[in-house]
């Protein structure tokens, strides 16, 4: 049993939650990651995993609010293994 929420096999991420606390919308954090907005939607709907490199870089964007882990259920990164 995985400890995140699934919308069918695909799990809820935590970018939704980041996005509504900041209060950003998706496009305005699309713009400053430099990541195409439907991807921004797909992830924050739980349509889609990211690849490593997007989730790497949402965050570092987000300063580790939102983890590698948390959009790649099962992923350890160097950090988040410790």
């Amino acid at each position: 049993m995985t400890p995140y929420p699934t919308v069918g096999k695909v799990p809820i991420v935590q970018l939704a939650a980041y996005l509504k606390r900041e209060h950003e919308t998706e496009a305005e954090f699309a713009r400053r990651a430099g990541i195409p907005q439907q991807t921004i939607n797909r992830l924050c709907r739980g349509e889609s995993v990211p690849r490593t490199d997007t989730a790497v870089l949402i965050e570092d964007v987000t300063e580790g609010a939102v983890r590698v882990r948390d959009l790649i259920p099962g992923h350890a990164t160097a950090a988040g293994a410790a």
